[in-house]
């Protein structure tokens, strides 16, 4: 989550799909060793990005 907008509008958004069926991790895509660990350590059923930059015209 970056600062582009309210970063406190955000987590209040996110933590409204808090569930069992849900989970938000918070690392950055070019962070390979990262996204390695996360793949080894979780079993995702489907993965969503979400990582571009709002307002880009």
């Amino acid at each position: 989550m970056n600062d582009y907008y309210d970063v406190n509008l955000k987590q209040a958004r996110l933590d409204l799909l808090q569930s069992s069926l849900f989970s938000f991790h918070k690392v950055d895509l070019a962070d390979r060793q990262g996204i390695a660990e996360l793949f080894a350590e979780e079993k995702f059923n489907r993965v969503i990005h979400l990582a571009a930059q709002a307002g880009v015209r």
